[in-house]
C-alpha cells in the first residue's frame, strides 16, 4: 500500500459500532478485502458518521448558522 489507496467501508448504517467490511484499491492492483472492527464511542462520532464524516458535519453547521 502507498497511500493513495481507495477505501470503501461497507456495514456502517445506523451509526452502531460492530463489525464492516473494506475494500481498499491500489493504484493498478487487485482490491483486497478485509474485515474492520468499528467503535463509536460518543454520540459526537456517531453524528460525525450520519454526516458523512467530520469535515461534512463542520460544513453543515457553518452553513446553517
Amino acid at each position: 500500500m502507498t497511500g493513495h489507496e481507495v477505501f470503501d467501508v461497507e456495514g456502517l448504517q445506523g451509526g452502531e459500532a460492530g463489525e464492516a467490511q473494506v475494500t481498499a484499491t491500489p493504484d493498478g492492483a487487485q482490491p483486497i478485502r478485509f474485515t474492520a472492527r468499528v467503535r463509536l464511542d460518543t454520540p459526537r462520532e456517531r453524528e460525525y458518521l450520519r454526516h458523512g464524516g467530520i469535515l461534512r458535519f463542520v460544513l453543515r453547521r457553518l452553513l446553517a448558522a
